[in-house]
């Protein structure tokens, strides 16, 4: 299927009018399956190892997609508009709950169907009307996001606050959308939200973060307080405790150096008995976070990447489950003064909208 989708392809690509393009299309027919509505195409794929190995039906399956549009674009003989529909929804579904495809070449030869098939319907799209409402199972209240929200060929995006009522937060809930008007249109619908709480502040937005700085000074730990001073030649400990509320993709943790320290790399032989001698610290039991985060994950488990440098540390996560956190870097004061340190930044890389923020910090550095 996937040879004859690609022969299909560069056929149309050669002549659209070529009269082979009809019998490698109706070949592909052939392999067609409707069940219920829904659109199958179905391959004897051999049982040999080799072959099962270059073997994708997700490729194949995109490949079909996208071939079938292009012959429905040039040719009037083109498969109906709402099998092609249900043939896009079933690339989309295979994703399954990920946001992407499972390999390279899937990701390559879905996207590009998906880019064919959208810019084809949207020859097809009509302006109409839209209303979108936000309603609670429970209360059965309904708020009022968008009205009268024109749809036309031209991508739209609406961006709306509201303050919803605390009665029906952590409701179950639904979004309906309503039309006045024909024509095919294609949205995506992301609901974000900031407590009354930490409205003012803006920064939690689907994530939590909180930094804490520990100094060892006399054998001994002790948590920095505002106003509190460090020395020059002292060891400090960067604690920053994230909770995730859902499983989450590609998310990374931007914590800012202050400006009076220099990060140590406790990996590095270099340092390994300064790690032996003064140890990485769990969490302190007179810190403010210690009962909210007794339990939480060390990061290196669940961050892949640390990068280490003068300015920033980060962490990348690929994939982030949902849960409590603990990460934790060291440094050494090496110049005294008074430095205003940026709050420590946890988002989503592709989504961020989903961010989280900690309170900002001054750090005074005083000579011995």
């Amino acid at each position: 299927m996937f040879g004859l989708s690609q022969y299909l392809l560069a056929a149309l690509e050669v002549d659209p009018k070529l009269p082979l393009n009809d019998e490698i299309f109706a070949r592909i027919m052939n392999h067609r399956s409707l069940v219920n509505g829904a659109v199958e195409f179905f391959e004897n794929v051999p049982v040999t190892s080799r072959y099962r190995l270059l073997h994708s039906s997700t490729r194949s399956l995109c490949s079909i997609l996208e071939s079938l549009t292009k012959f429905s674009e040039l040719s009037s003989n083109g498969i109906d508009v709402s099998e092609l529909k249900e043939l896009a929804n079933s690339v989309r579904y295979v994703r399954d709950d990920l946001p992407r495809w499972m390999s390279t070449q899937d990701n390559v030869f879905c996207t590009r169907a998906m880019l064919e098939f959208s810019d084809f319907m949207s020859s097809k799209v009509g302006e109409f009307l839209a209303t979108v409402d936000l309603k609670s199972h429970s209360s059965r209240t309904t708020t009022r996001l968008a009205d009268a929200w024109e749809f036309n060929l031209k991508t739209t995006r609406l961006q709306q606050s509201y303050t919803l009522n605390p009665q029906i937060v952590g409701e179950r809930g639904a979004i309906e959308i309503s039309r006045q008007g024909n024509g095919t249109a294609f949205y995506n619908f992301e609901l974000s939200y900031l407590t009354s709480a930490d409205e003012k502040l803006n920064r939690f937005s689907g994530l939590e973060i909180h930094r804490e700085y520990v100094v060892y000074r006399n054998q001994e730990s002790h948590i920095l307080q505002p106003g509190d001073h460090v020395h020059k030649g002292e060891i400090v400990v960067v604690n920053l405790y994230l909770n995730n509320k859902i499983d989450r993709y590609f998310v990374v943790v931007d914590d800012t150096v202050a400006g009076g320290i220099e990060p140590v790399n406790y990996e590095l032989g270099t340092t390994s008995e300064f790690d032996l001698s003064h140890g990485r610290h769990d969490i302190l039991s007179s810190s403010q976070w210690s009962e909210e985060f007794k339990d939480a994950s060390p990061g290196s488990w669940d961050f892949e990447y640390r990068e280490l440098d003068l300015q920033n540390v980060r962490y990348y996560a690929k994939r982030l489950d949902r849960g409590k956190f603990h990460l934790q870097w060291i440094g050494q004061v090496i110049t005294p003064g008074e430095f205003k340190v940026i709050p420590t930044h946890v988002e989503e890389m592709y989504r961020p909208i989903m961010f989280g923020k900690s309170e900002p910090w001054t750090l005074i550095v005083k000579e011995n």
